[in-house]
């Protein structure tokens, strides 16, 4: 069966780690010399990523991507013309929030085809929130299902015309026809980036991380071009879906997928 062979692929990375980790342990040492300096690095990290993180809170959204001739998809209150924001009559369409939906086609090759729903969302400039849930069937021997959904936040990292690029993190949980070892409830990790270089082309990818007990990840990558027909985008893209235990072997299937975006 298809979705055998991805529990399969789970199942093995654990023999290959258990494996592994008998035959690395006698190579253990102690490895904190360098510990003050990582510390230092990731306080730097997150100082840069907090003052990134509050100039987002100027950004105000187009009603869709390309809704005007002279916005491709979002402003900054910063850089509106001074003749314009003393004009009384004066007031922009954008806003400080900004939602969509799709549904969309999948199909990985000898794994399943089936279905991705999601909606994506920011209330403030500063903080989103996303809902996804995937529904593969076994087209192969037509027998069984599995499903992914996804709960989370949304964070952006910077937000430009040219290119915008977030975090997403959350709950996650596969269910129906898969092997226990990812059937509990994991830690979702991730990154979004966008971009609308010119009407009418949309560009997206989504990359994340799944984290179960036992080291077991599950990595899922969807990247995506589409159109813009008003505040409709068409859009179709290259799906990677990869699976196994850290530091052992993976098992990855690759396919593509088709759909249509509502921005609201």
């Amino acid at each position: 069966m298809s979705f055998g062979a991805f529990d399969e692929a789970i199942e093995d990375s654990q023999q290959a780690k258990q494996k592994s980790s008998k035959n690395n342990k006698s190579e253990e040492s102690s490895t904190s010399n360098n510990s003050d300096a990582e510390s230092s690095l990731v306080e730097l990290f997150v100082e840069i990523f907090g003052y990134l993180w509050l100039i987002n809170a100027e950004a105000r959204y187009c009603p869709y991507p390309y809704s005007s001739a002279d916005s491709k998809y979002l402003t900054y209150n910063d850089f509106i013309p001074v003749e314009q924001s003393e004009n009384e009559d004066y007031s922009s369409p954008n806003r400080c929030f900004r939602f969509s939906t799709d549904t969309s086609f999948i199909w990985l090759k000898d794994l399943a085809i089936g279905n991705e729903t999601s909606f994506d969302c920011m209330f403030y400039p500063l903080i989103g929130f996303y809902a996804r849930n995937i529904l593969l069937c076994d087209h192969i021997h037509n027998d069984g299902s599995m499903g992914n959904i996804h709960l989370g936040a949304i964070i952006p990292i910077f937000q430009t015309n040219p290119l915008s690029a977030y975090m997403k993190a959350g709950w996650t949980k596969w269910y129906n026809d898969v092997t226990p070892l990812i059937k509990e409830s994991a830690f979702f990790f991730g990154f979004e980036l966008k971009s609308y270089p010119f009407k009418p082309l949309a560009v997206k990818w989504n990359l994340g991380w799944q984290f179960y007990e036992n080291d077991v990840f599950v990595l899922d990558s969807d990247l995506q071009a589409g159109i813009m027909l008003d505040r409709f985008e068409i859009f179709a893209g290259w799906r990677y879906l990869e699976t196994g235990t850290e530091n052992a072997d993976s098992t990855c299937w690759h396919g593509t997928s088709s759909g249509i975006r509502i921005h609201f």
